[in-house]
C-alpha cells in the first residue's frame, strides 16, 4: 500500500487505504458469525477509516516533505487516527493494530509510556520506511540509512522493553482463583428464585474449590445469572456466606434483571460476607445490552493492602476510562467477562494492554471465552480456555502492581505530539535538496 500511494492522486490512494484496512477487518466475520452483518459492516468501516485518513494525508504530505518528515508522518498518522476513532467509536480502541502484539511483551512494554498508540506507532514505522526508501532509492543515502535509522530505533525501543520486563522488584504477591461455565450460561435470563439460587449455589461450591487451592479472591463471569428484586438478598447471601466461611474475595458479574431498567453489575463480597463494592458497567455493547442503565464511576476497594478495581469485559476496550483506575493507584484489576469465543484472545489481549499501561495485573474470568491472569508487564501468567473443560477453574499467583506508569499519569501525550508532528510537517513546504522522486532521471 505504501509502495503504490506515492505514485496515485490523494483520492486513489485514499481509496487504497480503505480498501486494504477494511480487507484486513473482514476477518471479523469469521470471528463473528452470528453478529448481524450490518453491525459488523459499521465495525469494518470504523476499522478502515484510519487507513483511509492516514493513507490520504501521507499521499498529501509526502509529496512536500523530505524523507524524514514522510517517514515520521506516516505512523504519526496511523496512530492519531486511531486515538481520534477510539473516542467517537462505541467500541472504543477495538480494531486497532496495536493489539496484534499483545504477546510480543519488549514492544508491549511501550504502552507503560504511550499507551496503546505507541505500540501502534512502532508497528508502522518499519513499513514506513521502507517504502520511504524504495520510492526515493535513486538517492543512496536515503536508500540504506532510511530502513537502518528507523530500525535502530526500533532495536532500541525492544531494548528498553526487554530492561522493564527484568525490573519486576518484590511486590505482594495474591493468589487468584477464576471460575467460568459456559454450559450454565443460559441462566443470565433467569427471573424464578429456583433456577437463579440452583445456579449460585453451583458458583459457590467452585468457589470452595478454589479457596481449598489457596484463592485469596475470586472472580466469577459477567452475567452468569439473572437476579430480580424479589430474591436478591437470598443471591446475594448464597455468595457472601461461603465468601464469610472461607474468608475470600468474591467478585461476580450479576445481570440485574429487575426492577426496571436492567443493569449489568459486579458485586464483591468481602471475606466478611457483606458486600463491599456494588460496581454497574460503564460501556455497554450496543443492540445487546439495549435498554441497560450505564454504570458511570470506576470502583475500586481495598483488597488487604492492595487497590483492587473492578471493571466488566467492554469497559476495558477503553483506554482513557481504564487509566482512571491507574490515578486511583489500583494494583490489581477483577475482571468478570464475556467473549464470543473466537475472539476471546483479542479481547483478553485488550485487557491485558490495559494493565500494561496502567501498570497493574490483571485476573479476567470470560464465559464463552478465556480465564486469564496477567501481571502488570503483560506477562499471561495462566490462562485456560472457558470450553476447555465442563468445569474450568483456574488457580494461581500473581504480583500486585508496579503501579505508577508514565500513561497512566499523564496520559494520551503520545497522540497528541503525534498530532503536532502532522501539522508541522503540513504547514511547511519542506526543501527539496537531495529529493529525487520515484520515476525521474
Amino acid at each position: 500500500m505504501l509502495l503504490v500511494a506515492p505514485r496515485l492522486s490523494p483520492r486513489r490512494a485514499a481509496a487504497v487505504g480503505f480498501v486494504a484496512s477494511a480487507i484486513g477487518g473482514l476477518n471479523l466475520l469469521a470471528v463473528y458469525p452470528d453478529v448481524p452483518a450490518a453491525l459488523l459492516l459499521v465495525v469494518v468501516v470504523s476499522i478502515a477509516i484510519p487507513g483511509l485518513v492516514a493513507t490520504w494525508l501521507w499521499r498529501v504530505l509526502d509529496a512536500r516533505s523530505g524523507p524524514v518528515a514522510s517517514v515520521l508522518t506516516y505512523p504519526a498518522l496511523v496512530t492519531a487516527s486511531e486515538y481520534a476513532v477510539s473516542l467517537i467509536s462505541p467500541h472504543g480502541s477495538f480494531g486497532s493494530v496495536a493489539y496484534s502484539q499483545a504477546d510480543f511483551l519488549p514492544l508491549v512494554q511501550i504502552a507503560s509510556l504511550t499507551g496503546w498508540t505507541g505500540v501502534s506507532f512502532a508497528v508502522s514505522l518499519m513499513p514506513a520506511a521502507i517504502a520511504v526508501a524504495w520510492n526515493r532509492r535513486r538517492a543512496p543515502r536515503v536508500r540504506w540509512l532510511l530502513p537502518a535509522a528507523a530500525f535502530a530505533v526500533e532495536v532500541a525501543a525492544l531494548a528498553v522493553g526487554a530492561l522493564r520486563l527484568r525490573g519486576d522488584g518484590m511486590r505482594t504477591k495474591l493468589t487468584v482463583g477464576l471460575a467460568a461455565s459456559d454450559t450454565s450460561s443460559i441462566h443470565y435470563g433467569a427471573t424464578s428464585a429456583a433456577e437463579a439460587l440452583s445456579v449460585l449455589r453451583q458458583y459457590a461450591m467452585r468457589v470452595e474449590l478454589l479457596a481449598d487451592s489457596g484463592a485469596q479472591v475470586v472472580v466469577l463471569p459477567e452475567k452468569f445469572v439473572g437476579v430480580t428484586s424479589q430474591y436478591a438478598d437470598s443471591a446475594i447471601r448464597v455468595l457472601g456466606d461461603v465468601a464469610a466461611r472461607r474468608h475470600v474475595t468474591i467478585v461476580a458479574g450479576i445481570n440485574r434483571t429487575e426492577p426496571a431498567p436492567p443493569r449489568n453489575v459486579a458485586v464483591v463480597l468481602g471475606p466478611d460476607g457483606a458486600v463491599a463494592l456494588n460496581y454497574s458497567k460503564v460501556h455497554l455493547i450496543g443492540g445487546l445490552e439495549q435498554g441497560y442503565v450505564p454504570g458511570n464511576t470506576a470502583g475500586t476497594f481495598l483488597l488487604g493492602r492492595n487497590r483492587a478495581g473492578v471493571a466488566i469485559c467492554k469497559d476495558l476496550d477503553f483506554p482513557g476510562f481504564a487509566r482512571r483506575y491507574a490515578s486511583q493507584g489500583t494494583e490489581l484489576m477483577l475482571v468478570p467477562a464475556w467473549d464470543f469465543e473466537r475472539d476471546g484472545w483479542l479481547h483478553s489481549r485488550m485487557a491485558v494492554m490495559r494493565g500494561v499501561e496502567g501498570g497493574y495485573a490483571m485476573a479476567r474470568s470470560a464465559t464463552r471465552g478465556r480465564l486469564t491472569v496477567s501481571d502488570g508487564y503483560g506477562r499471561i501468567v495462566a490462562e485456560r480456555a472457558s470450553s476447555s473443560t465442563a468445569e474450568p477453574r483456574l488457580v494461581t499467583m500473581v504480583s500486585a502492581g508496579p503501579r505508577e506508569t508514565i500513561y497512566g499519569r499523564y496520559g494520551d501525550w503520545f497522540p497528541l505530539l503525534c498530532a503536532v508532528v502532522i501539522a508541522v510537517t503540513g504547514c511547511r513546504r519542506a526543501s527539496s535538496s537531495g529529493r529525487v522522486m520515484p520515476g525521474s532521471t
